[in-house]
């Protein structure tokens, strides 16, 4: 047979099957020896084998029950024992690195450091250090927390402190009237932020060796100029109110590259060169500009 012969033919059968072939070809012969080999079946011993594997996987335990077995095991008590242990164990070490350390006020008795994060509570009274830094506490008829350095963020219920409590620092001090607020003590001065209540602020002037007092509501920030601690703090019966000008809310920025949002929704931006009573100025290439206090919706500090 010739080679187009056999390509034709193999064209016929697999367009149109064995009827297509009228008469026996060598095509044809090729296709059905290739068929036989096809459905041949394997060897007994290869049969067996296959149908025994699938018979074992069959069979096999599942997951589920190999847990439901295990279970059943006198051991298993002992490891959810031991299971329960180490979860809870690793929880209250992970809740115990969280919880701050925490001193009672009645154990500061003489100028004590301490640490970033570390708390001194009273009753009614919770003192966190931001920065780690020195306090002191001298007692008295009037309790004084005295900050020495660094930053402390001061939480308190006034109607609940055991005795009157009286806050100073490098170059004032303040008496809460129930409030919340933060000293960040720096060799520029003590910036005063006031975020709940009221306080009554005192500021002491070394060059008259007297004392200015007055009461700020919340919202407030301001800066006390940096002189030395001065203990012997007035009374607050004692009428020492002066008409001196208030501090600027924005005090404790000046010097800092600040960004400014108005109400009227510009924006601006550049130093603070001067953070007077309700207003600041900030330089910038464009030379300088007075923005008013009532005017500024958020400024931020780069």
């Amino acid at each position: 047979m010739k080679k187009q012969e056999l390509g034709e033919d193999l064209l016929r059968l697999i367009e149109h099957g064995d009827a297509a072939v009228q008469q026996p070809s060598r095509a044809l012969a090729i296709v059905e020896s290739v068929r036989e080999k096809v459905v041949e079946a394997p060897p007994p011993a290869l049969w067996q084998a296959i149908q025994s594997n699938i018979a074992a996987g069959a069979t096999a335990p599942t997951l589920y029950q190999r847990l439901k077995d295990f279970l059943a095991t006198p051991a298993a008590p002992v490891f959810a024992v031991a299971l329960v242990a180490i979860i809870g164990g690793a929880f209250f070490l992970l809740n115990r690195a969280t919880i701050p350390a925490q001193v009672p006020l009645v154990e500061i008795t003489a100028v004590i450091p301490q640490k970033a994060g570390s708390v001194i509570v009273a009753q009614g009274l919770r003192i966190e250090s931001t920065s780690g830094g020195n306090i002191e506490r001298v007692t008295g008829a009037t309790d004084k927390i005295v900050m020495h350095t660094g930053n402390w963020s001061v939480a308190l219920r006034h109607a609940e402190l055991q005795q009157r409590t009286q806050f100073v620092f490098p170059g004032g001090a303040l008496e809460p009237l129930g409030t919340a607020f933060t000293l960040e003590i720096s060799a520029d001065g003590t910036a005063v932020n006031l975020t709940e209540g009221k306080i009554r602020l005192m500021e002491y002037e070394a060059s008259r060796k007297a004392w200015r007092t007055r009461e700020v509501v919340a919202p407030f920030s301001g800066v006390v100029a940096k002189q030395v601690i001065e203990r012997d703090v007035p009374e607050a019966t004692q009428n020492l109110q002066d008409k001196a000008k208030p501090l600027s809310r924005y005090a404790r920025l000046k010097g800092k590259l600040v960004a400014v949002e108005l109400k009227n929704g510009d924006r601006l931006s550049g130093r603070v060169s001067a953070a007077l009573p309700e207003k600041i100025i900030l330089e910038s290439s464009a030379g300088k500009m007075t923005v008013r206090e009532s005017d500024i919706l958020h400024i931020q500090a780069n």
